[in-house]
C-alpha cells in the first residue's frame, strides 16, 4: 500500500502572516513538519501544496531552495485539487 501525506501551506494567513515560514530553533515550521513526517517508515510520498498566487512565490522559492517536494497548483478549491492530485500518485 502506498501512503501519500499533502501538507496544505500558504503565506497570507490574515492572524499570522507568513506563519509556515515562521522560525522554531532556527528551522521554519514547514520544514520541521515535513522532516517529523519524513521519519515514518509508512509514508511513501511528502508533498507540499501551495496555492499559485504571487504572495505565495516567496514559500515556492523557500520550498525549491530546501529540495522540499511540492505542487503549486492549488486553487481555493483544495478539496477537488487533493482528489486530483492523489489520482496523479497512485
Amino acid at each position: 500500500m502506498s501512503i501519500a501525506i499533502i501538507i496544505q501551506a500558504r503565506l497570507g494567513s490574515t492572524r499570522l502572516p507568513e506563519k509556515v515560514l515562521k522560525k522554531i530553533n532556527d528551522k521554519s515550521i514547514i520544514e520541521l513538519i515535513y522532516k517529523r513526517l519524513s521519519r515514518s517508515k509508512l509514508i511513501n510520498h511528502i508533498i507540499v501544496a501551495i496555492p499559485k498566487t504571487k504572495r505565495d512565490d516567496k514559500l515556492a522559492h523557500f520550498l525549491k531552495k530546501k529540495i522540499l517536494s511540492f505542487i503549486e497548483e492549488m486553487s481555493q478549491m483544495f478539496c477537488l485539487d487533493f482528489i486530483r492530485l492523489l489520482k496523479n500518485l497512485i
